[in-house]
């Protein structure tokens, strides 16, 4: 009895092993995904469908999520990008990065391969880093109709990364021994708190009457907690494992969270999975007695990342022996510098220094290039004010344009800047806010000061022009910018820069843009952009290696130079003619040793007793009699070889060769390759006589 039965063994209706099969046998692969089975987490996209909808998805998938096959099916993958899940189409993402998302929807549409590495949230909102590899393939035709998605959690499985492959794409293992898990935290519990300070008029007036008087313990309690419920900063305790233990009220207005949202739960849940494994190192070794600071992106609640910065120590509790780590942080804005404003002020060059000010003009950052240019060191020059450096009537002009940037401006001012010796060097500064015009206030300022006239120790021109305004005129901008090294294979404690740009991903783009030809929109601080889905600090590294290879390589290149400027002005002072020992000709010529040791006089007169000149080029040139004699002393044991004639001189006093015939007829003429002639002396005035 044969009973014919279909899609007995998928409960789903889909073949996945015919899937499977066509992505390890798709022609013209652009990417070496790796090993893959079924414990990889994994989707099916319907390609011929709106919005290419979820056709199929693994069970990994559903654990490494924690959403259900339910509320997965027929959604768009975009639901990921967002901690809510609700995404729409076309929608500004503010939790991953565009570039990254712009790239993945164009070869998406194109039904072209790619692989890009981005942020991912879980049901619940917690982030993961995803590294996200799409392949289309056809099924009875040669049309594409599915696009299959292979994910991995890199922070969590930093060991799947196997290799690194020529055209910037990664090769991965998308298998796992065990499955990861989810499991979604409950909401905590809402504790009602009352908004602003929580002490009463009474106790408020009992701590101030007792700041004049004997301070008691109750008092200064009492202070510690109006200065702790009413500061700006988020006074924050960790444990050593990362949990919130503590978090004051102003974490309502800086990072929109009530305080009770994060008593408890982790930091990995709103910190950026690139951070996460840096920062819980660096609370890890937090030790008795020293200081922790740490910078880290961390998530909003509505308004997406932000940079974060918090400093504190660990403190032991006295008797119980538990320890935390009790932190102050605040938010770090941003500085977004668009390229166009760098170009229309002339560009990068290399008689300039680039330091950060207040808006009062303190130097809150100085470069290590100020050494050179001013004869100061940046310790010397960081916490003291622009203004010091300056005259008197310079002041005036420098702070009025610090008024102004205050409201957001871009302000360009020539002034004076005094250095170590005490001479004032001629200046102009542009002022860059860190807001565009019509934002808030700033906070601090960007301050471009190129040197007009610069210090005895720089070596490069000068660059650019003042008007009569007092502006800078500007110039062709020449900057150059070079980007970081590939970077290493991955470990546990840094995330590389993983696939984000489409020329690093496919292999067959066209060829990176040049550093010279930058986008004028594009920010000169891109790498601070909260969104990037690799390490910072990973960054820094293979930054601060790539410059200190080129210091190396401009430091033996110098070296070389001075080596060769030192020997070529050790040749010129040694050289003179080998015949008549002067040292100023207008030519060197060769003699008989081979090198350019004779004087041009010396030289002709050598060259024609070869044969090498003819008569009617240098006719003349030689007919002062009191020049001095020539002697071949390069061959000892014999002559110079003979020309075809000897040289004589006629009644008018020029030079010239007599014939084959001549010499046989005449023997008072012997040729110099007779025996006689060894070491003999041309003598211009004897030789025709």
């Amino acid at each position: 009895m044969n009973i014919k039965m279909e899609n007995i063994y998928s409960s789903s209706g889909f073949d996945m092993v015919g899937v499977l099969m066509r992505v390890a046998t798709r022609p013209n692969p652009k990417i070496n995904i790796g090993a893959v089975d079924m414990s990889c987490a994994f989707v099916v996209c319907d390609a011929r469908k709106y919005d290419m909808p979820i056709v199929y998805c693994s069970a990994t998938f559903e654990r490494l999520t924690g959403y259900t096959k339910h509320e997965i099916l027929g959604r768009n993958c975009r639901f990921l990008q967002s901690p809510t899940g609700d995404v729409e189409k076309g929608a500004k993402r503010k939790y991953v990065d565009e570039e990254s998302v712009r790239y993945l929807k164009q070869q998406c549409e194109d039904l072209d391969e790619a692989q890009v590495s981005l942020i991912n949230y879980r049901k619940g909102g917690q982030p993961f880093m995803n590294l996200l590899t799409t392949i289309p393939i056809s099924w009875d035709t040669d049309d594409i109709v599915y696009i299959v998605g292979f994910q991995v959690d890199l922070v969590d499985h930093p060991g799947s990364i196997m290799n690194k492959n020529r055209d910037g794409t990664i090769q991965i293992n998308y298998q796992h021994r065990e499955p990861p898990s989810y499991c979604l935290q409950p909401p905590p519990e809402s504790r009602a708190q009352a908004p602003g300070t929580t002490i009463s008029k009474e106790d408020v007036s009992r701590v101030l009457q007792s700041l004049g008087g004997v301070d008691s313990d109750m008092a200064r309690r009492l202070w510690d907690k109006i200065l702790l419920e009413n500061t700006d900063d988020v006074v924050h305790v960790l444990s050593l494992k990362g949990l919130f233990m503590y978090c004051s009220p102003s974490i309502q207005s800086v990072l929109e969270y009530d305080p009770s949202e994060l008593v408890g739960t982790a930091l990995s849940s709103v910190c950026h999975p690139s951070d996460i494994v840096p920062v819980t190192r660096d609370l890890k070794d937090t030790s008795t007695g020293s200081m922790v600071n740490i910078v880290f992106r961390i998530r909003r609640k509505y308004s997406g990342y932000v940079w974060f910065e918090s400093h504190g120590s660990l403190h032991i509790e006295q008797g119980k022996g538990r320890k935390c780590i009790i932190l102050v942080g605040r938010e770090r804005p941003v500085y977004k510098l668009p390229w166009k404003e760098v170009q229309t002020n002339g560009g990068i060059g290399e008689n300039e220094m680039w330091t950060k000010l207040s808006t009062s003009g303190m130097f809150l950052f100085v470069p290590s290039h100020a050494k050179p240019l001013l004869d100061r060191s940046p310790e010397e020059l960081i916490g003291t004010s622009l203004q010091h450096l300056m005259r008197p009537d310079s002041r005036l002009e420098v702070n009025k344009a610090l008024d102004s940037t205050r409201t957001g401006k871009k302000i360009t001012v020539k002034h004076e800047l005094q250095n170590r010796r005490g001479q004032f060097l001629q200046a102009v500064t542009t002022f860059f806010p860190d807001v565009e015009e019509g934002h808030r206030k700033p906070t601090f300022l960007i301050a471009q000061t190129k040197l007009v006239k610069h210090s005895r120790h720089s070596t490069s021109s000068t660059r650019g022009a003042l008007s009569d305004a007092g502006s800078l005129t500007p110039q062709n901008p020449t900057p150059s910018w070079s980007g970081t090294s590939a970077p290493s294979p991955l470990d546990r404690t840094s995330l590389p820069s993983l696939p984000e740009h489409p020329s690093a991903s496919t292999g067959d783009s066209s060829a990176p843009k040049d550093s010279n030809s930058k986008d004028e929109d594009e920010n000169l601080f891109d790498e601070l952009k909260t969104t990037r889905s690799s390490s910072w600090q990973f960054e820094l590294r293979q930054m601060q290696r790539t410059n200190k290879r080129l210091s190396e390589e401009c430091a033996a290149l110098l070296q070389m130079k001075k080596r060769r400027k030192r020997k070529k002005g050790a040749d010129a002072l040694e050289k003179d003619c080998a015949n008549c020992h002067t040292k100023t000709t207008p030519e060197w010529r060769r003699g008989p040793s081979g090198k350019r040791d004779l004087c041009n006089s010396c030289g002709l007169r050598y060259a024609k007793l070869v044969g090498r000149v003819s008569p009617r080029n240098t006719q003349g040139s030689n007919s002062n009699l009191g020049e001095p004699q020539l002697m071949d002393t390069s061959n000892p044991d014999g002559p110079s070889p003979a020309p075809e004639g000897p040289v004589s001189r006629n009644n008018s006093g020029t030079e010239q060769t007599s014939t084959a015939e001549e010499n046989t007829s005449s023997s008072e003429h012997p040729t110099p390759g007779d025996g006689q002639n060894q070491g003999a002396v041309l003598s211009p005035g004897a030789s025709g006589r």
